[in-house]
């Protein structure tokens, strides 16, 4: 009789999975806006950034913008709102649908695609407003400004303020029933873009393209909550509340297009936007910036 071979099953070594390529292009991003938000710690950096480089990337950016007749960056915040709230039904659905594979395939891809979203908006933080941010005050590093002003130096201040105003007011052209001519938002702000241009050289971030500033859509919410405007970093686009007075919206838009080239500190902006009004040729410009100080 011929013996049977009996063949001995070899064992298989275990493969490590391969990791997909969506796994490595969110960790790769991941990796780089953890590396660029700890650049954000070293102030000599976020100042030359800030001075030098960002200047390049928002103007860059801006054109890419600046001439949709809808504001990006807040559509992309309304997504994001719904995109969490669909998150929210999606999980409660999953606790009684768990069993159909269909519908953990579809939970699946909606929340790589989400998570994916997420990271590439944390990375274009980084280089748009947090290295800015995290610069130091006008970004001149520490110069010992003074904190701490006498009651003279005030009152010095006020005195020039007030003066300011009282002669930019007589200047506005008023009709002769009384009411004073106010100019449209789109007559003002080649003046504002100007105002700005002009402080460029002792202040080299304000050079480059200006952006319109657009109305806001969630203009209901910014009156009652008292906000005047916002600035969008990763979308490079200024907007501010369609309520706004017409004394106050050149130096509210000066105020953004200030956060939009790089100021993000309140008190930069404050400070840049003012100084530049005051010294423009136009009244209101003048009365705005004045009235604000």
């Amino acid at each position: 009789l011929e013996k049977e071979e009996i063949e001995t099953p070899v064992e298989e070594i275990p493969q490590k999975k391969k990791k997909s390529a969506y796994w490595k292009t969110a960790a790769v991003i991941f990796s780089v806006t953890v590396i660029l938000a700890l650049t954000s710690f070293i102030t000599p950096f976020c100042d030359w950034y800030a001075n030098n480089a960002y200047i390049y990337l928002c103007d860059g950016l801006t054109y890419l913008t600046a001439y949709l007749p809808f504001c990006l960056g807040e559509m992309m915040m309304y997504l994001g709102v719904a995109m969490v709230i669909f998150s929210v039904i999606f999980l409660i659905l999953l606790i009684f649908l768990r069993n159909k594979q269909k519908y953990r395939r579809f939970c699946g891809g909606y929340f790589k695609t989400f998570l994916i979203m997420l990271l590439c908006v944390l990375f274009l933080y980084m280089p748009m407003w947090l290295i800015p941010f995290r610069s130091s005050v006008m970004g001149e590093g520490d110069t010992g400004k003074r904190r701490e002003f006498t009651y003279e130096e005030i009152y010095a201040l006020l005195e020039y303020s007030i003066n300011g105003l009282n002669q930019a007011a007589e200047e506005i052209e008023i009709a002769e029933d009384g009411k004073v001519l106010f100019p449209e938002i789109e007559e003002t702000q080649p003046l504002i873009n100007a105002a700005l241009v002009n402080i460029s050289e002792e202040f080299p971030r304000m050079r480059g393209f200006y952006p319109t500033v657009k109305p806001a859509l969630c203009s209901d919410i910014l009156e009652r909550m008292w906000i005047g405007g916002y600035t969008y970093p990763f979308t490079m686009e200024a907007t501010h509340n369609k309520y706004i007075s017409p004394t106050y919206q050149p130096i509210l838009d000066a105020h953004e297009l200030c956060h939009h080239k790089g100021y993000y500190k309140e008190n930069e902006a404050e400070f840049v936007s003012q100084l530049a009004l005051i010294n423009s040729d136009d009244p209101l410009l003048r009365f705005s910036a004045y009235n604000e100080m």
